[in-house]
Parts: structure tokens; C-alpha cells; sequence
């Protein structure tokens, strides 16, 4: 298992390099299996908010910025 980065900087994930898999520490869940993202980033949000207990999230999207 290596430290695979943080979601929104504050999730800590982790890679399991045998299984390949990306998974939140704080409760299991697998977000990447096998190079392939399961949660879309609406999901990855909620799972934020729900274990963070915060009520909001700014969400930036980059991709209006052309």
C-alpha cells in the first residue's frame, strides 16, 4: 500500500498496489480499480461533504474558464 494523494486535500487515499485499487482510508471505499475512475466527481463531492461533516463544498470548475 503507498499513499496515492488526498481527495480535495483532506481525504487521505491509499493504492493498493497488489489488487490496483484507490480506496479512502477513512472508510474503504474504492473510487479507481484497475486505471478505471468509478466515482464521478458529483460523487466524489458528496463523499467529501458526508466525511468531513461540512455543509458546503465550493466547487470550482476549470473547465469554464476558456
Amino acid at each position: 500500500m503507498i499513499v496515492y494523494g488526498y481527495l480535495f486535500g483532506y481525504l487521505r487515499l491509499l493504492k493498493d498496489t497488489h489488487h490496483d485499487e484507490v480506496f479512502i482510508e477513512a472508510n474503504g471505499l474504492v473510487i479507481k480499480e484497475n486505471g478505471r475512475e468509478i466515482c464521478t466527481y458529483n460523487e466524489l463531492v458528496a463523499i467529501a461533504r458526508t466525511e468531513l461533516n461540512l455543509d458546503k463544498v465550493t466547487i470550482i470548475d476549470y473547465g469554464d474558464m476558456k
